[in-house]
Formats: C-alpha cells, structure tokens, sequence
C-alpha cells in the first residue's frame, strides 16, 4: 500500500501562536520542526502496522511538507519509508504528491478555518488575504479544497489531527468515518490548552492503524463538477489584480468567483493568493 501525508503547523501538539516558529529567531522553531517530524514518524509507524495487520506491506509514503515556505521538515527526522516532497512554490502545493495509486490520505498539523472562535491561527490558506472562502456556496477551509483534490484523485482522508474546533469542521465535512487526533483545546486565536506530545504522538500512531483496517470505510470529500469557488478577500486591492486575468471573475468590491473542475479551481486559486500577496506589498 502506499500513503500521502500533507502536514501543516498549527495543528503540531505544543503550537499555539505563530512567533514560536515562523522565523529563525523563534523561541520553539527546533521544537516544532522536531514534533512535526515525530507526528509523521507515529503516522508511518502506525500505517506500517496496520498493513502488517492485513498481510500487506508498506511501499510507500509521500510526505508533503505544506507550511509556509515547507522547508520546516528535516529529511533526517524522517523514515526511510518517506519521500519527502518540499520547498515553494510547487504545484499543488499542500497536496503536491497525492496520487490515485494511494490507499488514503493524512492531514496532519492542520487547523480550522478562518472566521472560528476559539480555533488557534484560524486561516484559510492566507490570513492576511482570505476572509471567506466558499465551495459550491458551502463555507470551507484548507481541510475541504484538499480534501476535494484528493477525491478527484480517487484518494479518501483517513487520518486528520489539529485543535477541537478544528474537529467539529472535520466531523461536519468528512464524517464520523475519519480517524481523528485531538492536539490541544483552542482558548483563542493565540492560545490553547496543549495536550502532551508523547500523548499526541500515541494516538496518531493508533488512529493510522485504524484507519488501515477501515480502509474500505474510509470518506471523500466528492464535490459537483465544474464547480465554483467563492472567493471572499480581505482587501479590495487584491480583486483590482485579480481582475485583470479571465481565469477569475469580480464580483462587488473584494469577492473574486473561480470556475472549472476541482483540480483547475484549486490552482487558480493559489495563484490567487499570489496576487493577493503582491497586493500586500503594494499597501505596504
């Protein structure tokens, strides 16, 4: 069997605000990079047993490093099992690697969408740019768009883990059918109740055994096709250049809709946050 794990930071057990590990100088960059890597190690341990479990072998995991700059992941952290997948840009970003030949897909580290109370570093792919984000008029987050790739890949989501309001989006999108890790309870946007890593790391090594036993069980996040992402901007500047390429149509003074199948729609709109970031620098 093979596998992919896109892994993100926020939803990392002992993260709760973005100094700790967004620059060279923070105090708990080491920590996180040591902890991510260790939840992807408790994945790849607990899909090895699990393919043990069912007379199967392990053959490989694609491993997306998908925060930030994604060079957060040590390759020397990792098992020998992993291809690592890092660096930016790439195509397909946070799901550069999924393919039809795998078994299912992890999410690790991740974290709620923008707009949620109590959800540590809420976001939608950008902070500073997306205030909504819409698919087929349901509100999503970076758990659904790459969720939605993986199906059109024929790949369902068998592992997820983050903070419990991001597990109240995974539930309500995905189901009961996805094994699920608890890494903190969120207090605010910058705070949360922490579990203990050790902790975190059992469960994970756990729920991907599970989750190969329940293969067959297992959801995807299937959407209609074409389908419409609406995209709700933070500033209008970013829909003044947005405007300017027929891939994307203005609608009112920030809101940018995106048209096609899921994977056109998904690369659209990172070259979206592309523009909306060139509009940051412009205002600043």
């Amino acid at each position: 069997m093979r596998f992919f794990i896109s892994v993100d930071l926020e939803g990392t057990a002992g993260l709760v605000n973005w100094p700790q590990f967004s620059g060279p100088r923070s105090l708990d960059l080491d920590f996180a990079r040591r902890q991510a890597g260790a939840e992807v190690t408790a994945v790849v341990e607990g899909l090895r047993r699990g393919c043990e479990d069912v007379a199967e072998s392990l053959e490989g995991v694609v491993v997306a490093d998908s925060h930030a700059e994604s060079i957060y992941l040590r390759p020397e952290d990792l098992p020998r099992e992993v291809e690592l997948i890092r660096g930016y840009p790439r195509p397909d970003y946070m799901m550069s690697g999924v393919a039809r030949d795998q078994t299912f897909a992890c999410f690790i580290g991740y974290h709620s969408r923008v707009g949620e109370a109590a959800a540590p570093m809420d976001h939608s792919y950008s902070g500073g740019s997306v205030y909504r984000l819409f698919l087929n008029e349901v509100e999503i987050g970076e758990l659904e768009i790459n969720a939605a790739l993986a199906a059109a890949h024929g790949v369902p989501v068998g592992v997820v883990s983050g903070d419990d309001v991001f597990e109240s989006q995974v539930r309500t999108s995905l189901g009961a059918g996805v094994e699920f890790v608890r890494t903190k309870r969120g207090l605010g946007h910058f705070s949360a109740a922490v579990r203990h890593p050790e902790v975190v790391l059992e469960e994970l090594e756990r729920a991907a055994r599970r989750a190969v036993a329940r293969r067959g069980e297992l959801p995807r996040y299937e959407v209609e096709e074409p389908c419409e992402l609406r995209v709700e901007l933070v500033h209008t500047l970013a829909a003044d250049l947005a405007a300017y390429y027929p891939c994307f149509e203005r609608r009112g003074g920030r809101t940018v809709l995106i048209r096609g199948a899921v994977e056109d729609c998904y690369r659209a709109y990172l070259g979206l946050l592309v523009t909306a970031s060139v509009a940051g620098r412009m205002r600043s």
